[in-house]
């Protein structure tokens, strides 16, 4: 996580990043806890 608080995925998710995201979850990336 960054110092927002944000992980990798956060990060792909509000970028709109769908091929980070798919990757992401293929690495299992879990989503903050906002």
């Amino acid at each position: 996580a960054n110092s927002d608080g944000l992980t990798p995925l956060d990060v792909a998710l509000l970028d709109n990043n769908k091929s980070l995201i798919k990757m992401l979850i293929a690495y299992g990336a879990k989503e903050g806890n906002q």
